[in-house]
C-alpha cells in the first residue's frame, strides 16, 4: 500500500506534490501492536530519499541526554549483550543534542548486582553447632529488597528532592512494584511519598472501559486484544464489520470524542433501556 501511494506521488513531475514521511526507530519495541523498524530505512532506500535525522530534543535537560547518549552509544557493551542487533543499532543510532540549554535535571546510571546465592544449607551430616550458626545468621536481602534500598540512597543522597524543594517521579512497570516502593519509601525514610499507580482514569467502569477499548482500537488497528474485547460485547457485531473503523473515523473528524461518544450511547440504548440513566449520570 505505501509503494503504491509513493509511486502515485513521484509520477508526478511538475513538483505540486511532495511525500514526507517521520518515524522513530526506537518504537519498534511496539513491534507487538504492528509497528515496524524496517519501515523508514526501505522507504528511503527504495525510493532514494532525502533522510535527516531529528536529534536536538527541546524537553530533556543536559544530564540526563548525557546519560542517554553514553549507554545507548556503547557499542562494545551493546555488542556483548545483544550480538544480534548490534550493527542494526549502529546504523540507527544518533548522538541526541540538547536545544534547551537552561534546563537542569540530573541523570544516572545504577546497576544493582545483587549478591552471589550461596549453596544450600542441608541438614544432614551438620552438626548441632552448624545448625545453631546458620539459625542465627541474617537473611540475605532479596533483589527487590537491594533495589529499593539503592533508589532510596539515590534518593537521599544524591537527589535530595526535599532540600532542592522538587519533585521526582519512580516509574516502574507495574502497579504491584509501584505498590512496594511506595511501602518501603514510606516504612524506611522520611521522604515524602505518594503512590500513583493505582488510579486508572477511563477505567473504572464498563462503560469507561469500552470507550478506551473503541478509541484503542481505531488507533492501533493490529492491537488484536482492544478489538477482541469491542467483539465481546452485546453489541460487538457492528465491531465485525469492514468499514467500521472508517465510520468511526469519519464521526471523530466531524465531531471530536463527543460525536463518537454520542454514537456509542446511541448504540448501546438499543440494547438496553437503563443506558438512559447510565447516560445521564456520565454527563
Amino acid at each position: 500500500m505505501i509503494k503504491l501511494f509513493v509511486d502515485e506521488l513521484l509520477q508526478n513531475n511538475d513538483g505540486s506534490r511532495s511525500f514526507f514521511c517521520v518515524g522513530d526507530p526506537k518504537q519498534s519495541i511496539y513491534g507487538w501492536r504492528g509497528a515496524c523498524g524496517e519501515l523508514i530505512d526501505s522507504i528511503v532506500s527504495l525510493f532514494q530519499l532525502e533522510k535527516q535525522e531529528l536529534t536536538g530534543s527541546r524537553r530533556s535537560a543536559w544530564p540526563i541526554l548525557n546519560m542517554v547518549n553514553r549507554l545507548f552509544g556503547n557499542f562494545e557493551v551493546i555488542g556483548e549483550l545483544f550480538p544480534e542487533c548490534v550493527e542494526i543499532w549502529k546504523k540507527r543510532w544518533t548522538v541526541q543534542h540538547c536545544i534547551e540549554s537552561n534546563f537542569e535535571g540530573y541523570g544516572c546510571f545504577l546497576c544493582v548486582i545483587e549478591p552471589p546465592k550461596e549453596k544450600e544449607f542441608g541438614l544432614e551430616n551438620a552438626s548441632n553447632e552448624e545448625i545453631e550458626g546458620k539459625q542465627g545468621e541474617q537473611t540475605t536481602p532479596n533483589s527487590s529488597t537491594l533495589r529499593f534500598e539503592a533508589i532510596k540512597r539515590l534518593l537521599i543522597d544524591e537527589i535530595k528532592p526535599q532540600e532542592k524543594k522538587v519533585s521526582c517521579a519512580i516509574l516502574v512497570q507495574t502497579n504491584k512494584e509501584a505498590a512496594d516502593i511506595f511501602h518501603y519509601l514510606s516504612a524506611c525514610s522520611n521522604l515524602k511519598v505518594s503512590l500513583e499507580g493505582k488510579i486508572y482514569p477511563g477505567k473504572d467502569n464498563t462503560l469507561a472501559k469500552f470507550f478506551s477499548a473503541l478509541v484503542q482500537s481505531i488507533a492501533h488497528p493490529n492491537d488484536s486484544l482492544a478489538l477482541g474485547w469491542l467483539q465481546a460485547t452485546p453489541v460487538g457485531d457492528i465491531f465485525r464489520e469492514e468499514l467500521w473503523r472508517k465510520n468511526i473515523w469519519e464521526k471523530l473528524f466531524m465531531g471530536g470524542f463527543l460525536e463518537v461518544a454520542s454514537w456509542l450511547f446511541a448504540v448501546l440504548e438499543k440494547k438496553y433501556s437503563w443506558m438512559t440513566f447510565i447516560k445521564r449520570e456520565w454527563q
